[in-house]
């Protein structure tokens, strides 16, 4: 309580996180993604765990 009002952070938690959420798509230009980029976002969701290296040895595979 400040000054005999509460503070209402919920307004404000919900501005900043659509300011953040215009501010993010404003510099993306691009709509597609490329085939590479798309076998790494799908490789990772498809993998429970995978290192960094586990990642690029699939990839190699792939490509191949």
């Amino acid at each position: 309580m400040w000054l005999g009002k509460f503070l209402d952070l919920e307004d404000d938690i919900e501005m900043l996180r659509s300011k953040i959420k215009q501010e993010i798509f404003k510099k993306i230009k691009k709509n597609k993604l490329t085939p590479l980029e798309f076998t790494i976002i799908e490789l990772t969701f498809n993998s429970n765990a995978l290192s960094g290296y586990d990642i690029i040895q699939t990839l190699n595979n792939t490509l191949l």
